[in-house]
């Protein structure tokens, strides 16, 4: 089984360099490549020490997600009541201007038969 181009080597790191310029850019490219190592490739014990290390950055993440539902589910109790309130406000506001209606228009009527 081949293992491929040396990669450490001058002229294909240029190639690699290259062609991922043209597939992801050369920005990113450039990001990518300063990430490979430059004298020898990645052991296994390095790839351990990156597992941990994604790992306790992931559990980091998940500690954030949950206090962010946590707090999410604190708004849309917060926003229930709101609803429930609003709701309240705008029938007692409804029944105010039936009253205020039908009392004027009383008084209108009241008015209009004594003259």
């Amino acid at each position: 089984m081949s293992k491929g181009p040396n990669l450490t080597d001058a002229t294909a790191r240029a190639r690699l360099y290259s062609s991922l310029s043209d597939v992801i850019g050369v920005e990113n490219a450039g990001t990518l490549m300063s990430y490979l190592p430059g004298d020898e490739p990645a052991t296994k014990a390095d790839i351990s020490l990156l597992r941990e290390e994604l790992s306790g950055r992931m559990d980091g993440l998940e500690q954030r997600m949950d206090r962010f539902d946590l707090r999410m589910d604190r708004f849309e109790d917060k926003l229930d009541g709101f609803h429930l309130a609003l709701l309240t406000q705008s029938r007692t506001y409804l029944i105010s201007m039936v009253g205020s209606i039908l009392t004027t228009a009383g008084l209108v009527i009241a008015i209009t038969r004594l003259t």
